[in-house]
């Protein structure tokens, strides 16, 4: 799984927000908020892998359907305490990683398409837009719960 991070700027105002309720509550709406902003792109990375037409065998030796790689994409969220950061992951399960490789980096005979690099690049506007929104929201209720 390729690996991308970016930094989400103009967040004073919620940060302040932020700090007039718990610590845990903090980290918890946070990494909420980054999981629900990318899953308009999570959605368009899973939707531009292709899908070809024959049954095959992973490294595993599993024989899978087409579109085992598109299935096995999956989104990821935790707190990366150490960072103090929100991380959201998009990458496939541990068997169909290959296929995100070759599609990704290519291989001898063909050269990668960079699906998950494009899009994710290509979604970083609206994952910020929906960021501080969700985020804004989240610290709303969380507030009101006080």
């Amino acid at each position: 799984m390729s690996s991308m991070t970016f930094k989400i700027e103009g967040l004073k105002e919620l940060n302040r927000a932020l700090e007039r309720i718990d610590k845990k509550v903090q980290a918890s709406e946070i990494r909420k908020a980054a999981r629900k902003s990318v899953v308009p792109t999570f959605k368009r990375i899973q939707m531009s892998v292709p899908v070809g037409s024959k049954p095959h065998r992973t490294y595993l030796g599993t024989l899978v359907s087409p579109g085992f790689l598109r299935r096995s994409i999956r989104l990821f969220s935790r707190i990366d305490k150490k960072r103090g950061a929100a991380q959201v992951m998009v990458g496939p399960r541990a068997e169909a990683f290959y296929g995100s490789q070759f599609l990704e980096l290519g291989f001898k005979s063909y050269s990668g398409k960079h699906i998950f690099a494009r899009e994710f690049r290509a979604g970083i506007p609206s994952i910020n837009r929906g960021f501080k929104q969700i985020l804004k929201t989240n610290i709303n209720r969380a507030a009101k719960k006080r």
